[in-house]
């Protein structure tokens, strides 16, 4: 009996060490696949990669645990096991949905195939065409709305006026925030094609997610596109866009756009998505 149940014991500790590895272990796939990207924001992937490393480092230690239960059948042995005994599930069925509700998940990612946001997720949860309706402080003088300000000096004097993808909400706030003083400026930015109802052929959003964690919190942002040949792409489709910005209304809002003069098909970026720039407030 002494020995039944370390051997049990045994099979448990090997089990938590196979899921913690194969966590580990998918990690470090994404990262050498450069598939990270799709899942966790850039800033925090330092912190993943540290926690597939601090995994592989449990997982040796309940593989030991579980080599030393296996091949110790001793009374002391079987002591040790007592110790821990309640916390194991106490039948087979238990066991089975304790580490089932960690295998799920993993199983579920290798079942589907990597894949990047797009038109799809971007229509469900519905494309903000005014990023500063989102971050508007109540008072008109304050700190944060006088950093966008400061910035919008910047790039007034800008031509073109790139929207970057390390500040692609910022720079695309501050555009609709002091719309009048950049009416007519040249403005270049990238994103992925989308449409959605109510759009004429004419139309299209440049689109980007942004991604604060990861991609569970990821939202997606756009201008809106005015381009005679946009019937032309397809949604989903990456692409360039370069052209005089405006205003439009749009669903009953007035929002910016960008009347374009030249688009160019672009290779998807190495990392699709943009965060908001950390070190934007403290400038």
């Amino acid at each position: 009996m002494h020995a039944k149940h370390s051997i049990q014991m045994a099979s448990h500790y090997f089990i938590r060490s196979f899921i913690l590895a194969a966590f580990a272990y998918f990690i470090v796939v994404l990262v050498r696949t450069d598939n990270l990207d799709l899942y966790i924001a850039t800033r925090m992937q330092f912190i993943v990669k540290l926690t597939a490393l601090g995994m592989y480092v449990i997982a040796a230690q309940q593989l030991y645990a579980g080599i030393r239960s296996w091949a110790n059948h001793t009374h002391h042995s079987h002591a040790c096991c007592d110790d821990h005994s309640h916390d194991l599930p106490n039948s087979w069925r238990a066991s089975l949905l304790l580490y089932g509700w960690f295998l799920l998940p993993l199983v579920l990612a290798l079942a589907v195939p990597d894949g990047m946001l797009g038109s799809a997720m971007a229509a469900a949860k519905g494309v903000q065409y005014s990023p500063e309706q989102v971050v508007m402080p109540e008072s008109p003088s304050s700190p944060f709305l006088q950093r966008f300000a400061k910035y919008g000096q910047q790039l007034i004097k800008q031509n073109p006026i790139g929207i970057s993808d390390e500040r692609f909400i910022e720079t695309l706030t501050t555009l609709d925030l002091y719309r009048t003083a950049f009416i007519g400026k040249t403005i270049r930015l990238s994103g992925f094609v989308f449409r959605e109802k109510g759009m004429n052929n004419h139309q299209f959003s440049a689109t980007r997610f942004a991604v604060s964690c990861c991609s569970a919190d990821a939202y997606p942002y756009g201008i809106l596109i005015n381009y005679g040949k946009a019937y032309l792409l397809e949604s989903n489709e990456w692409v360039s866009v370069t052209g005089k910005l405006s205003t439009t209304n749009y669903n009953g809002k007035e929002i910016i756009e960008i009347d374009a003069n030249v688009i160019q098909r672009i290779h998807i970026p190495d990392d699709p998505y943009v965060s908001p720039d950390i070190d934007f407030e403290s400038e």
